[in-house]
């Protein structure tokens, strides 16, 4: 397990997931382990600049 650095964001992570889940057509429970999945990986960083890439990590 990893160190939590901030939760500062991790509501909104979720929420941004987890909306981009839904819009990508996962089904709302997917869609709120997505969610969950990003929100855990937010809060491993101080800011979201430090983020790594998350592209294609829906799909």
């Amino acid at each position: 397990m990893n160190n939590v650095i901030t939760t500062i964001g991790a509501g909104d992570a979720f929420n941004a997931a987890y909306i981009a889940g839904l819009l990508h057509g996962l089904d709302p429970l997917s869609s709120c382990d997505l969610g969950n999945r990003i929100a855990s990986i937010r809060i491993q960083y101080l800011t979201p600049i430090e983020l790594p890439n998350l592209e294609g990590f829906i799909m």
